[in-house]
């Protein structure tokens, strides 16, 4: 999630206030980075910091989803299972 808070310094303005929250059960632990960056920013980054967050998750059993949010900023979103690795395939 390091990458997350880098993508706010990188893409918003002086300023921009970002908050890190951390959840953690029994199963899994979810990290939430947002930002209130009011200039709006494409869904889709065009670098390799979104898809390679997702690679990292997935490679530990996660998640991860990043978005503008409805009322201005960016979340980023990630959830990783705790006791193991890759989810086993089915």
């Amino acid at each position: 999630m390091q990458e997350a808070l880098t993508n706010t310094l990188k893409h918003a303005p002086a300023g921009t206030r970002a908050e890190v929250r951390i959840h953690c059960a029994p199963a899994a632990v979810t990290v939430d980075v947002t930002d209130d960056n009011p200039a709006p920013r494409p869904a889709t980054a065009s670098g390799q910091g979104i898809p390679g967050m997702r690679e990292r998750a997935a490679a530990h059993g996660g998640t991860l989803s990043a978005g503008p949010l409805p009322d201005g900023g960016w979340a980023v979103r990630a959830r990783l299972r705790l006791g193991g690795g890759p989810a086993a395939s089915a």
